[in-house]
């Protein structure tokens, strides 16, 4: 069994629903208006769990 790709696959997963409801859930002109500072976050949050 090669267990190449499939964590980094279901983490991307994750984070693109994470990201899909954040932009459900805050409007795209708030979320516009700060995209450097919440992906930060994100990617400070990613790195966290990993």
């Amino acid at each position: 069994m090669k267990d190449t790709g499939l964590p980094d696959q279901r983490l991307n997963r994750r984070l693109i629903k994470i990201v899909e409801q954040a932009l459900s859930t805050v409007p795209v002109t708030t979320f516009l208006t700060v995209p450097l500072k919440v992906l930060r976050a994100l990617i400070f949050i990613f790195k966290l769990q990993i």
